[in-house]
Parts: C-alpha cells; structure tokens; sequence
C-alpha cells in the first residue's frame, strides 16, 4: 500500500490507518527527535506530537511537493525547534554513544594516534556548543546522507541558503576546534 493510498484512507474517515504511517516512519522520526533531545522520555513525546500534528495535518500533505517521511521530518524539525525553544538547549552529541571502536577494526586502531583522538574529541566538543538548529542540520546531511534538496523540504529553505548555512556551520566548527585544540 503506497504512501498516499494510506492518506487517502485516512481523510476518507479510516483512521486507523494512519497505524501504518507510525509503522512505516516511526523509527526515523524517532532517530531524528532523540539526535538532540535528552533525555530520552523527552524525545519520545516529541516524537509522538509530531505523529499528533501530522495526522491533525494530514489533509496539508501534499506528494507532489516530496515524500511523506520529509514531511514528517519537517514537522519534527519544527517540533524539535520549539522543544529547545521552550526548554533552552539540552545539547546532546551528534553520536553521543559512539566510540572510536565501533568505527574501525582492531588494526586501524593500534594506529590511531593521540592527537587524531583528541581532534575527534575536540569535533565532538565543538559539535555540543552549536545551537541545536545547526546539529540538525549536520545531522541530516552528514549521518543521513539527505541532499540538500531533500533537507530543504524538512526544514523549509532554500537549498542554495543551506549550502551556504552549511558552510558557515564548517568554519564555526574549524574556528571552534582550534580553540579547544590550544
């Protein structure tokens, strides 16, 4: 059943289709909300009012302006934006659980050197001082690969203004990293 067969059923009154929308995207609108949200109760009821105004919005939704699941992301990143709004900014890391380790295997490791694990720590560290805005921003281009087209459909700007948001992010990240790393 394709995305839109399900809208439909939905605005025909079948509301319990709207299940199959949770079930399809639930896992990446949870990802995307628990990227900057802590704790984790938190995000979860992020997460669910971004499914409660998505389904009180549905009849918004429109295929032809891109897919489903950026559309939900849309509204998280909005849902997102007023939780730390509201709550000023708990900044969490863009991979907070991560570890070198779970990035290369036992050889690459033995050759790792200090110095390339304190500029990792020292991108982590930078990476928390961003307004939360900003890591998302990272986030979605970065850790999910979106391109930039993509990314201006969830957030609402122009693609050619987040190339360059982008790019500022870069250098405010280089300047922040050479700070830490003096």
């Amino acid at each position: 059943m394709t995305d839109q067969n399900i809208i439909d059923s939905v605005l025909d009154g079948h509301t319990e289709m709207f299940a199959h929308v949770i079930r399809r995207y639930g896992k990446d609108v949870s990802q995307f909300v628990g990227r900057t949200i802590r704790p984790c109760e938190d995000a979860e009821e992020v997460a669910q009012d971004v499914f409660v105004k998505a389904f009180q919005q549905l009849n918004r939704y429109l295929s032809a302006k891109g897919s489903l699941k950026n559309w939900l992301l849309g509204i998280a990143w909005h849902e997102v934006l007023m939780y730390h709004r509201k709550n000023m900014p708990i900044i969490a890391d863009i991979e907070p659980e991560t570890t070198l380790e779970d990035y290369y295997d036992e050889e690459t490791n033995r050759m790792l050197t200090e110095l390339k694990e304190q500029r990792i720590n020292a991108l982590h560290e930078a990476v928390a001082t961003l307004m939360p805005e900003d890591q998302m921003l990272l986030h979605l281009y970065y850790a999910e690969d979106l391109p930039l087209k993509e990314i201006s459909e969830i957030v609402g700007h122009d693609h050619l203004y987040l190339a360059t948001r982008l790019q500022r992010i870069r250098k405010k990240l280089c300047a922040i990293i050479k700070g830490i790393e003096r």
